[in-house]
């Protein structure tokens, strides 16, 4: 296998990293990776992780220290494993074979990822709180945890400490909210600030997302590079996949970027051609305004301590460019205080063919009933209700009768809508209290750290449901768009064919 070094530039240190490339063919044309399965993913996706580390009173990270280094493979296949290796110039190349997962291979990932749930299987059941965290809230190496108190967070510390080093595997880089449960790690197993922002503040990387555990917020980073993009299609494209956002946070500002990113393709430049002026005059601007988002701190905790109840809610919306939706989490404590944190949000560019707008109305709240779906499977919380919302009357009447009774397009959708959400509520809501608005048609990103409805919803959300609008009577739509045609009557069948 060829390998060769990459170096990681940081604030702290330079790191060296080997990288062995397994996909490279040998001499009878075939890879080790054409001849390896992958193997199935074994670990919740990153969307999933992010979102229960949202629900921790205490957060808790850890990483585990070359956890692919750690794990044997098998006698028998590590001559499969060959690298040409000597310390200098002058001396002899040997052959040498490695006998641990190695990363570039095709099931690296499988092994170490089914390496930890095997630890868990053969020894978690002395270990409670840390066998639900690596199953539930491990991505790869890292672990994303909590506890709801102090009591729970030292427990779940020591545990996770105990229960890898039966697998021989060492948690390092260490963070927490809390310098009391920061405090009972050595200081070389703690996790190094690096990144600082214009207001001083340190903050961390964890699973492509900024942490600044010291005021408990998410940060936004964007490159410095990004200003420095040239005007070609090569660059703008790479520019725009930079702005990493799996939560979806600042969907609002990145609509944008998204549709001239659809522009960019349409235009049909080749790779290293400047795009033409028109959509220039839309990316130089917004590059610019990008840094502003630089300026945003979200609160990573989306729910009150000691709630007794949780809701969710689903706004969506769509424009004739682009839609999308904002899943809402709403927590109540036993003294009714309530608070609502948007916990995530989705977008998409609206298809190159035309639809009508009532159409791009209907793929948002698919694209709702979908991303909930997903939600509440990832929360550990119960939810005791679901409620969907939508500016659209069209869609909601769609929606609220039977799939039958519209075309194929409508049909085939609303019929996934009810089979994804039966007994869940859908409602109306005006345009200019759904959050979703801002998500369908772009906002200025100096703008959206300020934006109070797309962080929180609608101020009614958090009040009793007797508050809540009662609109979307779909009787004020007597005749819907998208009915099939009525069957002709046999009488009438009969004339015509005379």
């Amino acid at each position: 296998m060829p390998h060769h070094a990459v170096l990681k530039d940081s604030s702290s240190t330079t790191k060296l990293r080997v990288v062995f490339n397994a996909s490279a063919p040998s001499s009878t044309g075939v890879s080790l990776n054409d001849i390896m399965l992958v193997g199935p993913v074994v670990q919740s996706d990153l969307l999933t992780v992010l979102i229960r580390f949202r629900c921790f009173i205490v957060a808790i990270i850890s990483d585990i220290a070359m956890m692919y280094r750690q794990i044997k493979v098998k006698d028998n296949f590590q001559s499969f494993q060959r690298i040409l290796w000597r310390d200098s110039p002058e001396e002899n190349i040997r052959c040498l074979q490695l006998s641990r997962v190695t990363y570039g291979t095709a099931s690296a990932s499988f092994l170490a990822t089914r390496c930890l749930l095997k630890l868990v299987e053969d020894e978690g059941s002395s270990f409670r709180l840390a066998s639900r965290a690596i199953e539930l809230n491990s991505y790869v190496d890292d672990i994303l945890t909590g506890a709801e108190d102090f009591d729970k967070a030292f427990r779940l510390q020591d545990e996770l400490i105990s229960l890898l080093e039966k697998g021989q595997f060492k948690l390092h880089k260490w963070y927490s909210n809390y310098e009391n449960v920061l405090d009972r790690i050595p200081e070389k197993n703690r996790e190094k600030c690096s990144f600082q922002f214009s207001d001083g503040c340190s903050s961390i990387k964890t699973l492509g997302l900024v942490w600044n555990p010291g005021i408990d917020a998410f940060q936004i980073l964007v490159p410095d590079d990004l200003m420095e993009s040239k005007v070609t299609k090569r660059e703008i494209l790479s520019s725009i996949a930079k702005l990493f956002d799996p939560l979806g946070l600042m969907a609002p500002a990145c609509v944008s970027a998204k549709i001239i990113m659809q522009m960019i393709w349409r235009s049909k430049v080749e790779w290293d051609d400047k795009v033409p002026n028109d959509i220039l005059e839309l990316w130089i601007p917004l590059k610019g305004k990008l840094f502003e988002l630089r300026k945003l701190t979200i609160p990573r905790l989306s729910l009150i301590s000691h709630a007794v109840r949780f809701e969710l809610h689903g706004f969506s919306d769509s424009s004739t460019k682009a839609y999308g939706c904002a899943i809402y989490l709403k927590s109540v404590d036993s003294n009714g205080y309530s608070l609502v944190r948007m916990i995530c949000a989705k977008s998409r560019v609206a298809p190159i063919k035309p639809i009508s707008l009532p159409r791009l109305e209907l793929s948002a709240c698919v694209l709702s009933a979908r991303f909930m779906k997903t939600v509440r499977q990832a929360l550990t919380v119960k939810i005791e209700h679901a409620y969907f919302w939508t500016d659209s009357m069209i869609a909601l009447a769609w929606i609220r009768s039977e799939a039958s009774r519209w075309n194929v397009f409508v049909a085939n959708r609303v019929s996934e809508i009810q089979e994804l959400c039966p007994g869940d509520h859908w409602n109306h809501v005006i345009s200019s209290e759904n959050p979703a608005d801002v998500v369908s048609r772009g906002i200025d990103p100096s703008l959206l750290g300020a934006h109070e409805l797309w962080w929180n919803g609608p101020t009614w959300l958090a009040l009793d449901k007797k508050f809540w609008p009662t609109g979307g009577n779909i009787n004020d739509i007597p005749d819907p768009p998208e009915a099939k045609p009525k069957a002709c009557s046999s009488h009438h069948q009969s004339m015509q064919r005379q």
